[in-house]
């Protein structure tokens, strides 16, 4: 799984997304770096919309977020302006996943003031 997930997040660097794409679904199972490699190349390439539904896939396969997939996330969501799913997963954020790690809360504070219009 090594080996795949270096081949998404070279093809994901190289903006190549459809290649990005092509090897993640050939992937026999799919663990946080490859869903977070993925749902970041879409949000960083203006592909929200698609790092949603990453995200959303993500969830529904049984595979927890770490603080990287959700900055990716929210990243997305400062792009699309999506403010109510961003302060959903803020606040969901806060509240139970990383309440402890300063570094976190203020990297995604910068992705929470661009969807609440600084």
């Amino acid at each position: 799984m090594i080996v795949d997930s270096a081949i998404v997040k070279l093809y994901a660097q190289c903006g190549e997304l459809s290649s990005a794409f092509r090897a993640f679904d050939q992937m026999p199972k799919w663990d946080v770096v490859c869903w977070t490699t993925m749902i970041t190349a879409c949000s960083q390439q203006g592909l929200g919309q698609e790092a949603f539904s990453l995200f959303s896939q993500m969830l529904s396969d049984g595979s927890s977020p770490n603080e990287f997939t959700v900055c990716g996330v929210l990243k997305a969501c400062g792009e699309e302006k999506e403010l109510r799913f961003g302060r959903q997963l803020h606040g969901a954020i806060v509240k139970k996943i990383y309440k402890s790690d300063i570094f976190y809360r203020h990297f995604t504070s910068g992705y929470v003031c661009k969807m609440w219009g600084d």
